[in-house]
């Protein structure tokens, strides 16, 4: 090459050099000014802050977009501004800059790394984001636990950190469980700030569990350790914790109806708060105090609601501009305190410009302002909530209806949202608590639009009330199934799937520790559990990393319910009726108070959605204020055993009167309605989706007229002679209809004997409460249960199978290990329930030398992965158990829902032992002979009438089992029988035929 043509090229080469030279300069300038700078910015970062803001100018022009010195600079500057309440939204954006750097150049269990998410969650805290901050909090906690040294003080500063988001998200079970650990570890420390700060939490936590005794406990210990920190070493940080505790204390004891000893705490707090903002420029200071003002406003608004007006006023001058949920909460309750005044108009603006705090500004009433991003919180929902339900009353136009159903459906956005949120079931459960009354209001609006419409089709808000009906109801297990799903096509291999099941068995192992501890033991087991759940956890955001189509599937939200879908899913004899109680008493029609006495009476309304696959209605009525009592005798008639054997004239008296009147209230006017409609004569079997407490009633059981006088009679009216009643958890499992195979059944009966009903009595680690009296045939602990391994045995011969373990053989151990691999799973043997803790009912299997335990609590059933297609809990009252709001009755029934089991037949009282075995037996007759689930066990229920001595035929005896789930036929066809094989076989030989015949010719 010419000399002057390579003279460029060296050129270039020498600026090249030259200028990489300078950069490598630059950044060695700028790396020894910030390590000088270090310990400025620790010990007096406000002075330190104007050099190294300079240092960051110089950096963004100086250093590579992925410098790790540049990622420092970013997270200094965004510290100051964090720890110093200064500049919020630039130190949201520099640590956001700091966190994004380092994820690319820093592996994933970085200390770094995990500094960056902590102090990116705490200002999303700040700023009411909190779902935001949970995720990279969660992520902070997970990245500081797999560090290679893991630092326990900056690890448990995270852990703090995620409880009390949490807690601001509502999830408190799982605030709860993280804040107990915090405590342990932090005394283990001696971290005397965070224990107090645990404490402050626990409090919270609490406080909304409505233990507030417990709540004031908790503060008033953090209180004592603040204060003797601060008389030692006096600071603004103590101070700043001292009035917090005094504010959490001033709103408790509000709650308590200590208004006097409120007022002075959140005054105190009030004060403290803006003394030390005289000292320290926090804007968080000035927004605690505002919101200490704003909780002595509520506790004057008891007294003196002129008064609290004016203290919510002067609460929303000291948030000034602050965009955080506590102003909309602020907002809410001025507006109530003006509802309460009469002041509707008023009260209507104040709960207008809470929602506009986060979302549009200065928006028309008769608009709702756009939620797009905006974050979920409960006091959007609360804002939302009571805009939608006051607004009809100063507009009942159409114009104000439809703005008042669009507020609701944003309502329901919400709660969608704040679900999807929550760690901890029992959060979701208080949530679905909280939302129906919305959606009780929702429901009723939607129907009014329907039958304005005057249309025998579903409509638009048919399908609403439906989709707002089904969001009270069965929320964790579904979520639970769509999981299941989404691990099912989501390509997880086999192995993985087994690492989940050890580590859910860990965690039910670690629940059930927990709940037998004596106190002394409490800490360490919780501790246990804390460990269990986030290596869980962590197992699954790695699947989800790992497996993306897991990931869409599992945080996919559910389609909308269409009506006209779920019609298209039933067969032509088959209609669907499900059922909402607004206002419904829990407690009461949960059958556990025996004091009529006290039974409400005011009047609830009752909604109906009832369809076949050719016809569709919806009902609203009011419910008589009787109803309460009828429902109560009803089901006592039918369980109650020493009331039968006492008061038999009684119970048969209670049993006709009211199986009647309760057919009339709940099932007349639908089935009226299928009969006159097309089709109606082909309607044989029913598929109830029960609310609430109405899943503790055999509808089946319920008296089509008046006309009998006697419970004995071949001829007493049950609707179980019209038609096969099955029961769904949900709407949503209508359209399971997928057919289940035979080919394995698993049976375990035991008959106990007698020194095995002794040991049983005194096994104090058994709950007690539920077990039923021994009179009972089958209900008792300490009964024999004659008929259960032959019930077992009989029903194996029918089938066929060799898989059935009795007696001494029928062991937990065998169960869990065996269960797993059959298509059919028959359990005959004791159960018990416990209403305190769901999780603790369970079956009672025989002892064994390989077990330390035999009884199979709902906590084992969680941890397992069942592919049975049919379960029969031939066992007392596995259908009963707590009623909880949003999800329903916590039966052990549920429990085999929950480990995969589609269908289950389970007891609804204590089933005598006897009748039960012929009734099982006739069940698996019609199953095998190819009927389905429903119909299978209607028939065996009316051949036991049809050939039972008249004293057993009593419905106490044979009236308890019923179906609940997938109600399709089993196909019970060896493997060479069915179609797959046969067509394989087929196709076999007629490619053999056709390759001779090519051969040949």
């Amino acid at each position: 090459m010419p000399l002057f043509k390579k003279i460029p090229i060296a050129i270039l080469l020498l600026a090249a050099l030259f200028l990489n030279f300078k950069d490598d300069n630059n950044r060695m300038v700028l790396s020894r000014q910030y390590n000088d700078l270090l310990p400025s910015i620790k010990s007096k970062p406000r002075e330190a802050l104007p050099t190294l803001e300079a240092l960051l100018t110089k950096g963004t022009t100086d250093l590579d977009a992925r410098d790790t010195l540049l990622a420092n600079l970013y997270f200094s500057v965004g510290k100051i501004y964090l720890d110093n309440g200064i500049y919020p939204d630039k130190a949201l954006i520099f640590n956001e800059k700091a966190l994004n750097i380092r994820r690319q150049v820093l592996p994933p269990n970085h200390p770094k790394l995990g500094q960056s998410c902590h102090n990116t969650a705490m200002i999303l805290k700040q700023k009411g984001r909190y779902s935001a901050a949970k995720i990279l909090a969660t992520e902070a906690v997970s990245v500081k636990a797999a560090a290679s040294k893991i630092d326990s003080i900056s690890l448990l500063r995270s852990m703090h950190e995620l409880g009390m988001i949490n807690r601001q998200l509502g999830d408190y079970a799982e605030s709860l469980a993280i804040e107990n650990q915090v405590q342990t570890t932090a005394k283990t420390l001696k971290d005397t700030f965070h224990i107090s700060g645990s404490l402050m939490t626990l409090g919270s936590c609490q406080f909304y569990f409505k233990n507030y005794q417990n709540a004031v406990d908790k503060y008033a210990e953090a209180l004592k350790i603040y204060a003797e920190v601060n008389q030692r070493t006096p600071s603004v940080k103590w101070q700043r914790e001292i009035a917090a505790c005094h504010s959490n204390l001033g709103t408790t004891f509000r709650m308590m109806r200590k208004n006097k000893e409120s007022l002075t705490e959140l005054k105190a707090a009030q004060v403290l708060y803006i003394n030390l903002f005289s000292f320290v420029k926090d804007s968080l200071l000035i927004t605690n105090a505002a919101i200490a003002t704003f909780e002595a406003a509520n506790t004057e608004a008891e007294t003196d609601k002129i008064a609290a007006l004016k203290r919510y006023d002067e609460a929303l001058l000291l948030f000034g501009n602050a965009k955080i949920p506590a102003v909309i909460e602020c907002w809410t309750k001025r507006g109530d305190v003006l509802l309460s005044l009469q002041k509707t108009a008023d009260a209507l603006q104040s709960y207008q410009n809470g929602l506009t705090i986060l979302l549009e500004k200065q928006i028309d009433l008769l608009k709702n302002p756009a939620l797009n991003d905006a974050p979920a919180s409960l006091e959007l929902l609360d804002a939302y909530a009571r805009k939608a339900a006051i607004l009809p009353q100063l507009r009942p136009d159409s114009l104000g209806l439809a703005v008042s159903y669009a507020a609701f459906k944003k309502c329901d956005t919400l709660v969608s949202r704040l679900m999807t949120t929550y760690d901890a079931d029992n959060s979701k459960y208080i949530l679905a608590e909280k939302a129906a009354p919305i959606y009780e209001q929702a429901i009723a609006l939607a129907v009014r639009f329907h039958q304005d419409l005057k249309t025998e089709k579903p409509s638009q808000f048919a399908n609403d009330a439906l989709n707002f009906c089904e969001k009270t109801r069965a929320i964790v297990l579904l979520d639970n199934l769509k999981d299941r799903r989404a691990k099912h096509f989501g390509d997880i291999p086999p192995t993985l799937l087994a690492t989940e099941r050890d580590l859910k068995s860990d965690i039910a192992f670690a629940q059930k520790e927990l709940y037998d501890a004596p106190d002394s033991l409490k800490d360490s087991r919780q501790n246990t559990l804390f460990q269990a759940k986030q290596a869980f956890a962590t197992f699954q955001k790695d699947l989800e990393k790992q497996f993306p189509k897991y990931f869409q599937l599992k945080y996919q939200a559910f389609a909308p319910l269409s009506i006209s879908t779920l019609q298209n899913g039933l067969e032509e004899n088959m209609a669907a009726i499900e059922f909402f109680i607004a206002d419904a008493d829990l407690k009461i029609l949960s059958g556990h108070s025996t004091q009529l006495e006290n039974l409400k009476t005011t009047p609830s309304n009752l909604y109906v959605f009832t369809f076949s696959k050719n016809n569709f209605q919806i009902t609203e009525q009011q419910l008589p204020p009787q109803y309460l009592i009828d429902f109560q005798q009803f089901r006592r008639s039918l369980s109650d055993e020493k009331w039968l054997s006492d008061s038999a004239s009684v119970a048969k008296s209670a049993f006709l009167n009211y199986g009647y009147s309760l057919y009339q209230i709940l099932l007349e006017s639908p089935l009226k309605f299928l009969k006159t409609q097309k089709d109606g004569d082909k309607i044989t079997r029913l598929r109830l989706v029960p609310d609430g407490a109405l899943g503790y009633l055999p509808f089946e059981m319920l008296l089509t007229n008046k006309n009998t006088a006697d419970w004995k009679s071949p001829n007493t009216p049950y609707l179980l002679r019209d038609y096969a009643v099955s029961y769904a958890y949900s709407a949503r499992l209508l359209d399971d209809n997928e057919q289940t195979d035979g080919g394995s059944f698993g049976g375990f009966g035991i008959e106990y004997d007698d020194e095995t009903l002794k040991n049983l009595a005194a096994d104090s680690t058994l709950p007690r409460q539920n077990f039923i009296d021994t009179n009972s045939s089958r209900g008792g602990v300490l009964s024999r249960l004659v008929f259960a391994d032959d019930e077992v045995r009989n029903i194996g011969k029918l089938l066929g199978s060799q898989t059935i373990f009795l007696n001494a053989d029928a062991t937990k151990f065998a169960f869990l290990k065996n269960a797993p691999n059959c298509s059919i799973l028959h359990l005959a043997m004791h159960g018990a329930i416990d209403e305190k803790n769901p999780l603790n009912s369970g079956l009672i299997f025989s002892k064994s030398a390989d077990s330390s335990s035999n009884y199979l609590t709902g906590y084992d059933l969680f941890g397992q992965q069942l592919k049975a297609g049919l379960a029969i809990l031939s066992a007392c009252n596995t259908g009963n158990g707590e009623l909880r709001r949003g999800e329903g009755i916590m039966s052990l029934a549920r429990a085999f829902a929950f480990a995969g089991c589609p269908s289950t037949v389970m007891s609804l009282w204590s089933i005598p032992d006897e009748s039960t075995s012929v009734v099982m037996l006739n069940f698996y007759t019609y199953l095998k002979h190819g009927e389905s689930k429903d119909i299978a066990l209607q028939k065996a229920k009316l051949d036991y009438l049809k050939n039972c001595p008249p004293q057993y035929s009593v419905p106490n005896y044979w009236g308890a089992t019923v179906v609940i789930g997938n109600v399709a036929p089993i196909d019970f066809r060896a493997w060479y029988q069915k179609m797959w094989f046969i067509s394989g076989l087929v196709a076999a030989v007629l490619l053999f035929i056709g390759f001779y015949f090519r051969k040949k010719h």
